[in-house]
């Protein structure tokens, strides 16, 4: 059996970590205030992962944005680094998106957390959808087909301004 292990972004690194859908479906079900869900996301979350008492804030932090986007919130980050997830098992097709990811990254000179998700069971966590999927900071962009250069930068573009905004 296959450990629920999720990626998720603590101050510039990426960390994974154990049984957090757990740990969000019980955080879902106290149905806590903002003040208190920091605190017992990490308490939860320590039970199956290490947690730095020194690192103790950036890793509460982080989990209330991955929380949140379990539960389908529209999350920004204000680490200002634009999200980007490509879905696909590295056929042909996600392998090229991916190259011209980051083409047009380098091109447009903007940051990004870009990713090239693999695994089969990650990938249906984003529910069903026909590869290469585009996921740009936890939104479903685009599905089954590799965009051209031009119609890539249009979707950086739209969400480097969504995220300045």
């Amino acid at each position: 059996m296959t450990a629920d292990v999720r990626q998720i972004r603590v101050g510039t690194l990426r960390v994974g970590m154990v049984g957090l859908d757990a740990v969000f479906a019980e955080i879902a079900r106290l149905n806590l205030r903002d003040e208190e869900l920091e605190d017992r996301l990490v308490a939860l979350a320590r039970k199956s992962n290490h947690i730095p008492e020194t690192a103790e804030h950036e890793y509460a932090r982080a989990l209330v944005l991955e929380y949140r986007r379990f539960r389908g919130e529209d999350v920004q980050d204000a680490g200002g680094l634009m999200e980007i997830r490509v879905l696909g098992p590295g056929c042909y097709q996600c392998d090229e998106l991916m190259r011209r990811l980051r083409t047009v990254l380098a091109e447009m000179d903007v940051p990004a957390d870009l990713e090239h998700i693999r695994d089969l069971g990650e990938i249906a966590a984003y529910g069903p959808m026909p590869t290469p999927g585009l996921i740009v900071n936890g939104k479903r962009t685009l599905t089954g087909r590799v965009p051209s250069p031009k119609e890539l930068k249009a979707i950086i573009e739209k969400n480097v301004s969504a995220q300045s905004s």
